[in-house]
């Protein structure tokens, strides 16, 4: 039984970490239009055996408790509903496939958390994203996967593009930090503090001003709810947000000599401009984006209640682009209202401030957490969400909306972890 259960969680374990790597791991064949992957077939194989060993498989879902995860399969199945209606049947049930793998993915996720391996998934996943960026800073080596190869000056590590890994290291940082804080040996957490200063770097680097307010609003909110906790190491976080303003001083002074790159200087000057409207509406990437959600919302007047059907935003989206811009929506919400109409991004926001209650509410809470990185992160996925190219690419969010749905039930997990032979759950 052990060793059973034990493989069943490495099983996940890794199904998850692939998840992230699926752009660098697809293979060059499909199956009706649908790319497979080494993600995507450790998916099929799970969904396979959960099928054939059904009773089991209901045990292990007791996240089917959780509100907040029904209001997802709700709008899951709204999504697969569009089918009926598409304007492009094909392009819909290719996009439903990769849907249904995000929502196992999110599942997944789920009971990773509920075995409290999380931190766990979230520390590789971080660790593997700055390392293969530092790799590509340093050799200039950059994965097949990037779709953005006239973004040559961002690095990408193993993402589709530079947004990717910005955001992605931007909505893990309240968990890294909070292992930061709570690591027993005060060496790992300055280790883990070292690698933070490295991600602000390479968040530096990919140019991404969704992933530079995410951080912003990451850091205001971590501080409102640390001050209304005592009893945590204080010192860590203090000794990070030290190292942070010594790092913005010594920026600032560098900016006016000739020891900073201009490469460097040049995104720095870029991402002052989030704060200056009429420089940034002068920028490239603004308008491209401008531009498509325009093109966005005048698509979705054709068909505001329903929408055109899942996986249409790209086909209009290429129509459109002809010789323009970018292919790329770069806005999740217009994305989701001209694909599944009104209806389904009311369905999905629901189920997204559904999971931000719950959280807000939720009393089971880690004895030594100054703060939840779940909700922390969540909500910082707001400035990430008009940022990303597609909602079906961004693979990290669906990871972590899994973790914070089963964080909520942290109290409903005996099932689980008999299941998964856990006796300290």
């Amino acid at each position: 039984m052990i060793k059973k259960t034990s493989i069943l969680t490495i099983y996940l374990f890794v199904t998850t970490i692939t998840a992230i790597l699926d752009p660098i791991s697809i293979f060059p064949l499909s199956i009706f239009g649908f790319k497979l992957s080494i993600f995507r077939l450790l998916v099929c194989l799970l969904i396979s055996v959960s099928i054939l060993a059904l009773p089991r498989t209901i045990r292990l879902l007791v996240l089917l408790k959780n509100p907040a995860y029904i209001s997802v399969l709700i709008w899951l199945s709204f999504c697969l509903l569009s089918n009926l209606w598409s304007q492009d049947l094909e392009a819909s049930i290719k996009q439903s496939l990769i849907l249904i793998t995000l929502i196992v993915l999110l599942t997944i996720a789920g009971l990773l958390e509920i075995v409290r391996k999380s931190d766990l998934v979230i520390g590789i996943i971080f660790i593997l994203s700055i390392i293969m960026a530092i790799i590509e800073q340093l050799t200039g080596f950059r994965f097949d996967a990037s779709r953005q190869w006239d973004f040559r000056w961002e690095l990408t590590s193993f993402y589709i593009n530079p947004a990717h890994l910005g955001c992605s290291l931007a909505l893990m940082f309240p968990f890294v930090l909070n292992i930061s804080i709570n690591s027993k040996k005060k060496i790992v957490g300055i280790l883990w503090i070292s690698m933070m200063i490295l991600m602000l770097f390479v968040i530096l680097r990919t140019g991404s001003k969704g992933a530079i307010l995410t951080i912003i609003l990451e850091i205001f909110i971590i501080l409102v709810l640390s001050l209304k906790k005592i009893k945590f190491r204080k010192e860590r976080i203090y000794l990070f947000l030290s190292i942070l303003l010594i790092l913005i001083t010594s920026t600032l002074y560098l900016f006016k000599t000739d020891i900073l790159p201009e490469i460097i200087k040049d995104k720095i000057k870029q991402l002052t401009y989030i704060y200056r409207y009429s420089d940034m509406i002068t920028q490239y990437s603004y308008r491209s984006r401008l531009s498509v959600w325009e093109a966005g919302i005048d698509f979705a007047k054709e068909y505001p209640i329903s929408g055109w059907g899942i996986g249409l935003s790209d086909k209009l989206m290429n129509i459109y682009s002809y010789e323009r811009f970018t292919v790329s929506m770069h806005n999740i919400w217009i994305q989701t209202i001209l694909e599944v109409g009104i209806i389904g991004v009311v369905l999905l926001f629901a189920a997204y401030l559904l999971t931000l209650i719950k959280l807000i509410g939720s009393r089971v809470d880690r004895k030594d957490m100054s703060f939840s990185p779940h909700f922390v992160g969540l909500l910082g996925f707001l400035p990430v969400s008009v940022t990303v190219g597609s909602l079906y690419t961004f693979y990290l969010f669906w990871i972590l909306w899994g973790f914070s749905i089963a964080y909520i039930q942290r109290t409903k997990i005996n099932t689980v972890c008999r299941m998964f032979d856990l006796k300290y759950c």
